[in-house]
C-alpha cells in the first residue's frame, strides 16, 4: 500500500512538473514571437 501511494506522489509530481515547464516554454516562445513581430513593425 505504501509503494503504491509513493508511486502515485512520484508520478503527480512528474506530470506537475511537466506542465508547469510546458507553460514556462509557451509563454517565452511567446514572448520571442511578440519581440519579432514588434522589430519588424518598427
Amino acid at each position: 500500500m505504501k509503494l503504491l501511494i509513493v508511486s502515485l506522489v512520484s508520478l503527480w509530481m512528474g506530470g506537475f512538473i511537466g506542465v508547469a515547464a510546458m507553460c514556462l516554454f509557451q509563454i517565452n516562445r511567446g514572448r520571442g514571437t511578440e519581440r519579432k513581430t514588434n522589430e519588424r513593425k518598427e
